[in-house]
């Protein structure tokens, strides 16, 4: 009889116990006028939801625990994030973004000039592209994009790719993490026309430091146009 209640209470399902979850971002942040910024946060949770508490600024998911903050004009910008473990909600973690530094106080200023457009012929090709586009999440999709090719000028350094077909590779993989297929179809079919000119076509072909030191610029020269159009 005891054998039997012992395996009866050995068959009865246990539910999983789950601790606290816990989330942590830093409490205040510096970032400068339109630029991205990276927020990441410390959590034992998997899935994240990011939330900006603020207008005027974008938060947008960006690989695992970070997101993605910009916001064009000077301010203080709250930003929320939680996660869950089973069941059971974390508590929210605030971190406040200061974007652009404190002025003391001081007679007025005059009206600054508006900043003069890039006479970089790539934004004349690409800006009518972005502006035709009608998909109401391009506002984020090319935010993503411009990660993604800051994120590229790193991918031109890494030693273990060694011609430009593996390099193209590893800029394939992160824009399938970054942006759904169907994003921005023309803009991203013009800015591949543009590298390719850049690089050449032939997918065997080394990189040599001089290579390298080419793809960095051509990725760092996109994300900057891309930063233009998109303000």
């Amino acid at each position: 009889m005891k054998r039997l209640l012992a395996l009866m209470i050995a068959l009865v399902p246990v539910a999983p116990v789950f601790a606290d979850p816990m989330i942590q971002l830093p409490e205040r942040i510096e970032a400068k006028p339109g630029r991205l910024l990276v927020l990441e946060a410390v959590t034992t949770g998997k899935m994240l939801r990011w939330v900006s508490l603020s207008d005027g600024a974008d938060v947008v998911p960006y690989l695992e625990h970070k997101a993605l903050f910009v916001a064009p004009t000077e301010g203080e910008y709250r930003v929320l994030v939680y996660t869950a473990l089973g069941d059971v909600p974390s508590p929210p973690a605030i971190c406040v973004v200061v974007v652009g530094k404190p002025r003391p106080p001081g007679p007025p200023k005059p009206v600054p000039t508006p900043p003069q457009p890039s006479d970089d012929p790539l934004i004349r090709t690409l800006r009518p592209l972005y502006d035709a586009d009608r998909n109401p999440a391009k506002a984020e999709q090319i935010i993503a994009l411009i990660a993604l090719y800051r994120e590229a000028v790193r991918f031109a350094e890494i030693a273990e790719l060694r011609t430009t077909a593996e390099l193209a590779a590893r800029l394939k993989t992160a824009a399938g993490v970054l942006l759904p297929p169907d994003a921005l179809p023309t803009l991203r079919r013009a800015i591949g026309d543009e590298i390719g000119k850049g690089l050449g076509t032939d997918a065997e072909k080394p990189l040599t430091p001089e290579v390298r030191r080419q793809a960095a610029e051509l990725f760092g020269r996109i994300a900057t146009v891309l930063e233009e159009i998109h303000e």
